[in-house]
């Protein structure tokens, strides 16, 4: 059967839905073959329509499948219900819809539109020229966009999704990708599971986060927010305008921050760590040392295992700190105050102890002598004096002035030994009394010295002595005392401590 021109546009598709209704069997009809156009000047143009409820129009066309609908110079509508519209168009599968010049519909249920678009992956979909969905259940929009991975999705001019379930949006994006995702005029989402949102965005590795223009996470499980941040760390994570997170788990946020050790935190506005494990929080905040902390804007901190809370010319107090209750807990200014002045009291208790020790054993030797001296010389006079009585008379006198000579003999030995006595008890009142002065000294505390050495002087009536002290701080809860004193004429004295406390 050959149409007119005229009856062209009224049969164009009724002869389409006709042959469909009769596939499906919605009204019993007689199986006949498809119609052809017969074109003004051209006439039928050598198109054929052998399916059942075809139909070809133009040169060459050709509807071969049942149901098919073939319009173009050349189109070919080979399958079943297929549809080829477009010069040299082609949908040879089942479904197959092909729409432009050289359109093709490669796949069962596919669908391109577009001069010279192509859908080839079974369920896949390309819209625009040159577009080209390739994977399974893909699907490619914009010029010279390309689907090729399975279900893949390609969104805007020169976009390219080849990894599987990968998405790309925007002109010459990218997602490469397993189930990566990138979007924005050329992103990059090379990696599994990688999201490149912006332009130029790059998430080059598995499992990353890049978003902002320009921003590039590049190492495993990293992720870069902002504009022009970079994460290329392992695990590292950038956030701000131009952040930098380069150490393996490092973290940098607030703009142009820098984390370039591993471990590393910097955070606040052009903050900075270069040490392993450092802290910089603040703006301008600086950690160069390694385990160091910087606290606050501008701060600095240079030393390893230190908190810094400034500078040098801007320091900063630390204010409502408790009480210290731990063995490592800071103490603040009350606790310190009261420290001092029970180490003071003590101080003076053990120097009233030591002199008032001193004296007494002075004094008890002293009395001990003289009495032992007495009745040791009473008690020889009377033995003397008794042998005397009972010699013979004769005697008498010589022993006598004998007995009188040895009496004046020991009474000066105890005169002497009675003034070395009391020689010593000014000694050692001299030297207790450089003891007191040298204990009592305060030099460098609360300064956190750990050395002390401390040089005294003391007197009694005209004795004079020196002491030498030396103190060391072995650390917060333990100390060493050493200390020496020496009268002028004679006599030493010395002690020493070791204590700890917990």
């Amino acid at each position: 059967m050959r149409l007119t021109q005229r009856r062209l546009a009224s049969t164009f598709l009724a002869a389409g839905v006709a042959g469909l209704a009769g596939l499906a069997g919605l009204a019993p009809q007689t199986a006949r073959a498809g119609e052809v156009c017969d074109l003004v000047g051209v006439g039928d143009g050598g198109a054929v329509a052998p399916g059942l409820g075809s139909l070809a129009c133009g040169p060459a066309a050709s509807a071969t499948g049942d149901a098919a609908l073939a319009v173009g110079q050349n189109a070919s509508a080979g399958g079943f219900r297929a549809v080829a519209i477009g010069n040299n168009s082609e949908a040879d599968v089942t479904d197959g819809t092909a729409v432009g010049q050289n359109a093709q519909a490669g796949g069962a249920f596919t669908t391109a539109v577009g001069a010279r678009s192509s859908a080839q992956g079974a369920g896949a979909s390309a819209f625009g020229v040159t577009a080209d969905a390739v994977g399974e259940l893909s699907t490619a929009i914009g010029a010279a966009s390309l689907a090729s991975g399975l279900h893949a999705s390609a969104f805007g001019y020169n976009s390219l999704a080849s990894g599987e379930e990968a998405t790309a949006g925007g002109m010459n994006s990218t997602a490469s990708g397993l189930r990566s995702t990138a979007f924005g005029a050329e992103s990059v989402a090379s990696g599994v599971q990688s999201t490149a949102f912006g332009h130029g965005a790059e998430a080059s590795n598995n499992v990353t986060l890049a978003v902002g223009g320009g921003a590039k996470a590049t190492a495993e499980f990293s992720s870069a927010i902002g504009i022009s941040s970079r994460a290329e760390g392992y695990a590292a994570v950038a956030v701000g305008q131009s952040a930098r997170a380069m150490g393996v788990y490092a973290t940098s946020s607030g703009t142009a921050s820098r984390a370039e050790a591993d471990g590393s935190t910097a955070v606040g506005g052009m903050a900075g760590v270069s040490a392993l494990r450092g802290v910089a929080v603040g703006y301008l905040a600086q950690a160069e040392a390694e385990n160091s902390v910087a606290l606050g804007a501008n701060s600095f901190a240079d030393q390893a295992n230190t908190v810094s809370v400034g500078t040098v010319g801007g320091e900063r107090r630390i204010v409502n700190v408790a009480d210290g209750t731990g063995q490592t807990d800071a103490v603040n200014l009350r606790q310190l105050q009261q420290a001092g002045a029970t180490a003071v009291a003590t101080a003076n208790a053990y120097t009233d102890t030591q002199v008032t020790a001193g004296v007494a054993a002075a004094n008890g030797y002293t009395d001990t002598r003289v009495t032992a001296g007495v009745t040791s010389a009473n008690a020889y006079t009377d033995t003397r004096t008794a042998a005397t009585l009972t010699a013979a008379n004769a005697y008498t006198d010589n022993r006598i002035a004998n007995l009188a000579l040895a009496f004046d003999a020991d009474v000066a030995r105890l005169n002497g030994r009675i003034d070395g006595l009391d020689g010593d008890l000014r000694r050692m009142g001299a030297m207790s009394a450089a003891f007191a002065a040298m204990a009592g000294n305060t030099a460098g505390q609360g300064t956190g010295a750990r050395n002390r050495l401390v040089i005294g002087v003391g007197g009694f009536e005209d004795e004079s002595a020196v002491s030498v002290g030396y103190a060391r701080t072995i650390s917060p809860s333990m100390a060493l005392n050493v200390g020496v004193s020496t009268a002028g004429r004679g006599g030493t004295m010395g002690g020493a401590s070791f204590g700890f406390a917990w």
